[in-house]
């Protein structure tokens, strides 16, 4: 598994095109008047189902199992957290107790991403702050 920067490093993207972020919100449904071909595109959360992208962000780990059945096919690379956020109760998201390295173990979408180099780590945890 190699982390986000070193892969942002390595020159697997189009540094000349511009980075358009997608996510749920209002302008999401504008998307079709523009041409996306002209962008690296980065999806957040559930968005990658919707459409292929360059990167597809995830922090909440049920939302690798959410978009299992699309997310091989539309994310050119999945990046999460070290420690991805789980659901502690109903629409309450927490810092989990176990890394990407752990849950990597069980999941086969993220074996087989992890096996082509498309599942890519950083760390979002900051020291002495935990909400």
């Amino acid at each position: 598994m190699q982390s986000f920067f070193e892969w942002y490093k390595s020159g697997k993207i189009d540094p000349a095109k511009t980075w358009l972020i997608l996510g749920k919100g209002p302008s999401y449904s504008k998307r079709h008047a523009y041409d996306l071909s002209e962008f690296n595109l980065l999806s957040l959360n559930h968005i990658v189902r919707e459409q292929p992208v360059t990167v597809a962000h995830i922090i909440d780990y049920d939302v690798v199992n959410a978009c299992a059945d699309t997310l091989e096919q539309h994310a050119g690379v999945l990046i999460m957290p070290w420690v991805p956020h789980v659901e502690l109760k109903r629409g309450d998201f927490r810092r989990g107790e176990r890394n990407l390295s752990e849950l990597l173990a069980e999941n086969e979408t993220l074996q087989r991403m992890n096996r082509q180099g498309r599942l890519l780590w950083y760390n979002l945890h900051v020291p002495d702050y935990d909400p």
